[in-house]
């Protein structure tokens, strides 16, 4: 019995011992290992601050970069950890604070204690908040799709007869076995404004989610068009990546959303919806939609539009109506005699809205002599057969009236300029101003800007240029005007040549006796320098893709070059031909992203040379001969790779004749990237 008892109280006090010994022993290492757990926090405290800043920095790149969001769980750790920061760096600094005010005091073993329960807990909030951190897949997700933007100077017409197309392709989209919807009409006929209309109210109503565009063109290059949707989709591709590649990621991209109209603006043929990555059909189960618009009815149909839907020109009262909104107060108050020749000219613009629009504005504040003319001029210009040519030259002669209007020469001549750059192409004010100057229209190229600002509104208020949106300077040219445009210099003594990319053989059966003018910059993949005489020429433009190979001799004949634009659209290596030194007209000189192998000081024998631009190029050194160019006036060096000190020189001595040397990235210069 007294055996059993003993056991019983061993076997309580070890119960005892085993219950209170361990938080004792805790109690101790928080009492006598203060220092030591205040020092890993630090080392945790330092851990979760560095991880806090590498996330911060990687969602502020993406963001910046790729425009992407957030996600709302890293925007919520990343505030609990700064927070937590915060705390522990304020609570450090105290418990340091108080520790140095009784370092050569006796041991505060309280203090000590309650210093370790803070740390401690303070450790287990960091722990939580790294443990966290690692169940993070991804930190940022694409941004919404921003999608088409409507102009307010694009607003639709308000005419029944647009009103009633507009409805057909409202009721062709709502249906749900529908999945691609063509619109077909002649060019100017208002198709593009349509359409965006048509996805604006869309959008807005619900009956998409998203709603994205992209214009196709003559060229239907694969990789423009890639780049348009996804820039609409805030998608950015891989730099490495193929068209193939690209085309997976945007099918993807376009997958994420739920119900997605995909509008393709002037297509000119078929083309492969798969090869771009906008899936169709059944893909996507039919989530998806197509619509596109064309000049052609038979794209429609090989691109086997379930719903193709024609508009027609204007019915006589509504062409009326639209000639006279355009034409201004002139017509408010009207003469019998004025009220009749303006509905001649009003007739002779056959219900296209274009035609009405560019022609009504020309004659906004023209007297009743100058509205006779006008009609004689639109009277003689009527072609035997204009339904055979689809109204084209007849819409022509009505753009070309108000090129006539135009005031003042320089004026004019802007305007032809634009039609060298590719079709939808945008133009910068500060390349356009590069091309005017070295074409003679302004004296030199920092006043030119702002004067060509000041054209450009004019040719803006006379419907022949247009902006795309409201917040950018740079201006874009309809198709048709373009069209009109060329043709316009096709017979007169300065003619503009600007093949397209299909014409690989332009310069057969061609006479350059009278060409002003050459652009290839629609044409990066030509390998063949026009080898051509063009004893009138004052403008040659390219933008290669791909190698070219300039021979010695390659711009005899070319004596009266004012303009050579020489632009890589990816890093390429070129040496400069001899011939170079002997275009001694030659004022404005773009030569952009190129490896400048071999001798560039032939540049310093252009003493006409007024503006030169290196911009992208990679050049070992500055040649000591540009001192020579007495008359230049504008050195662009952004971008420059591979220059030794010694340009410094150059420039230096450059510099004393009122030269203006960019050396950074901000430049005026449009850019013909590729995104290749």
């Amino acid at each position: 019995m007294i055996k059993r008892k003993r056991e019983t109280a061993n076997s309580f006090r070890t119960g005892v011992a085993e219950y209170l010994v361990p938080p004792a022993k805790r109690c101790a290492c928080l009492m006598f290992d203060s220092q030591a757990i205040v020092g890993k926090l630090r080392k945790d405290y330092e851990q979760l601050q560095c991880i806090y800043n590498q996330l911060n920095s990687h969602c502020e790149e993406a963001v910046r970069r790729d425009g992407e969001k957030i996600e709302e769980s890293v925007n919520q750790w990343s505030k609990e950890a700064e927070a937590t920061l915060a705390e522990v760096q304020n609570w450090l600094d105290s418990a340091e604070a108080e520790g140095t005010i009784c370092r050569h005091c006796p041991p505060n073993w309280g203090r000590n204690y309650r210093h370790s329960r803070e740390a401690t807990r303070n450790r287990v909030r960091i722990h939580q908040l790294l443990k966290c951190r690692q169940t993070f897949s991804t930190l940022t997700r694409p941004a919404s799709p921003k999608g088409i933007e409507i102009l307010q100077q694009d607003k639709l017409p308000k005419l029944s007869s647009v009103d009633r197309t507009f409805k057909k392709i409202m009721e062709a989209l709502e249906k749900g076995e529908t999945n691609m919807v063509g619109v077909c009409g002649m060019g100017g006929i208002g198709k593009t404004t349509l359409v965006k209309e048509v996805g604006f109210k869309a959008k807005r109503e619900g009956l998409f989610n998203v709603v994205v565009m992209a214009v196709v063109s003559q060229s239907a290059e694969i990789h423009r068009i890639q780049r348009q949707l996804g820039e609409e989709l805030g998608l950015r591709y891989s730099s490495y990546e193929t068209e193939y590649g690209r085309a997976n990621q945007l099918r993807a991209r376009i997958k994420l959303e739920g119900k997605i109209l995909v509008i393709l603006d002037d297509v000119w043929s078929k083309i492969k919806l798969t090869e771009i990555g906008i899936p169709h059909g059944n893909d996507h189960d039919g989530c998806c939609k197509v619509l596109l618009s064309t000049r052609r009815e038979q794209v429609c149909t090989s691109m086997e539009c379930q719903e193709i839907i024609r508009m027609e020109i204007l019915e006589d009262k509504e062409a009326w109506d639209l000639f006279k909104r355009n034409v201004g107060p002139i017509l408010n108050d009207m003469s019998p005699e004025m009220e009749k020749v303006a509905k001649g000219v009003c007739r002779e613009c056959d219900g296209l809205p274009l035609a009405l629009v560019v022609v009504g504005r020309a004659l906004r504040d023209k007297n009743l002599a100058e509205w006779h003319c006008a009609a004689e001029k639109l009277q003689r210009s009527r072609l035997g057969d204009i339904e055979a040519v689809d109204h084209q030259e007849n819409v022509y002669e009505r753009i070309k009236l108000s090129y006539d209007f135009l005031k003042g020469d320089v004026t004019k001549k802007c305007f032809l300029l634009c039609s060298l750059f590719p079709e939808d192409h945008e133009i910068e004010m500060g390349e356009l101003a590069l091309y005017a100057t070295g074409f003679g229209l302004f004296d030199e190229y920092e006043s030119a800007i702002h004067q060509v600002e000041s054209t450009i509104n004019d040719l803006i208020e006379s419907s022949l240029l247009m902006r795309d949106n409201s917040r950018s300077r740079n201006v874009r040219m309809h198709d048709m005007v373009r069209d009109a445009a060329l043709w316009m210099t096709a017979d007169g003594e300065d003619k503009f040549l600007v093949p397209i990319p299909s014409q690989r053989n332009w310069t057969r059966n061609q006479k350059f006796d009278n060409v002003a003018a050459i652009s290839l910059l629609a044409c990066p993949d030509n390998q063949h320098f026009p080898h051509v005489a063009c004893p009138r020429l004052k403008i040659l433009a390219l933008a290669q893709r791909v190698p070219l190979h300039l021979r010695d001799n390659c711009f005899q004949g070319m004596q009266t070059l004012c303009v050579l634009d020489l632009t890589a659209r990816r890093p390429l290596e070129l040496v400069l031909p001899t011939s170079l030194q002997h275009l001694n007209s030659l004022r404005t000189l773009l030569l952009r992203r190129w490896i400048l192998s071999g001798d560039i000081s032939i540049i310093g024998s252009l003493s006409n040379l007024e503006i030169l631009s290196l911009s992208g190029c990679a050049i070992a050194e500055l040649p000591m001969a540009l001192v020579k160019l007495s008359e230049l006036r504008f050195l662009d060096l952004s971008g420059c790779k591979g220059l030794s000190k010694s340009y410094t020189e150059v420039v230096a001595q450059l510099m004393k004749q009122e030269l203006r040397v960019i050396h950074g990235p901000n430049v005026q210069m449009k850019a013909l990237e590729d995104n290749e």
